[in-house]
């Protein structure tokens, strides 16, 4: 099992914001973050034409942002504060 800390980017015309997630996989981690990112809203995604993995909702777009792979200790500590999206 990998453990991880994964931002998802948020873009309200100038106004950007990253909202943090914990999460473990054995799998792609990668896949995994792009799969948080696409249903974060819980609506059926719209990914933007021009830009791959960036997706709209409304006057907003987010899109998956930097990842970090870190050690069980440091996840079981993270999680008590950010969202666990295992």
């Amino acid at each position: 099992m990998k453990y991880f800390i994964a931002d998802i980017n948020e873009t309200y015309g100038e106004f950007e914001c990253s909202i943090s997630v914990v999460f473990s996989t054995d799998g792609d981690p990668d896949e995994i973050q792009e799969d948080i990112v696409k249903t974060w809203y819980g609506i059926e995604p719209e990914e933007d034409p021009q830009e791959e993995g960036v997706y709209l909702n409304d006057h907003m777009t987010y899109a998956a942002g930097k990842m970090t792979e870190i050690d069980k200790t440091c996840f079981d500590q993270l999680r008590g504060h950010l969202t666990d999206m295992s």
